[in-house]
């Protein structure tokens, strides 16, 4: 299969090409000393050619076919992975903030249990700060912007690379 829009040199004898009709390939008649084009997706059936690519890509091509649809609806395997990717860190930051809070308020029992002088205005305080504390963890631990900086640092190496 022709990979791109191209202009033939050179050609064996025999070379032939052909179009794919109803999954079969069909010989193009045409002479190339009279129309030297070559388009995409062309299949060369017999001989070999030397060609200038003139044209890459399937918004660039000049044959008469279709563009494929993009598909909007299903994830590409990048979402999908960062998808999973996301839900494992939030499963991570729950958790963690869930042990952090238990060991928070045994630590803090402990402390009233031993400490007489520990009121319960203190006790309060130091619970409802532990409490705080676990919100926030489980806010940051939300990767919401994940996409986002995923997408940001691949244009940044796009950039980077043109």
């Amino acid at each position: 299969m022709v990979p791109a829009d191209s202009i033939i040199i050179e050609s064996s004898q025999n070379f032939q090409v052909g179009e794919e009709v109803d999954k079969e390939f069909v010989e193009c008649n045409k002479s190339y000393e009279v129309d030297p084009f070559l388009f995409a997706d062309s299949h060369v059936l017999v001989g070999t050619a030397k060609v200038v690519v003139v044209c890459v890509g399937n918004s660039d091509t000049c044959s008469r076919r279709e563009p494929d649809e993009l598909n909007l609806t299903e994830s590409s395997d990048l979402q999908k992975k960062l998808k999973v990717l996301a839900n494992n860190f939030t499963f991570i930051g729950i958790w963690s903030a869930l042990i952090i809070l238990g060991a928070s308020i045994i630590m803090l029992s402990i402390q009233k249990g031993v400490n007489s002088e520990l009121d319960w205005k203190q006790f309060v305080s130091r619970l409802m700060d532990a409490i705080t504390l676990t919100v926030i963890l489980i806010i940051v631990a939300i990767p919401e912007g994940l996409p986002m900086v995923i997408t940001v640092s691949l244009a940044f190496c796009v950039k980077l690379m043109v």
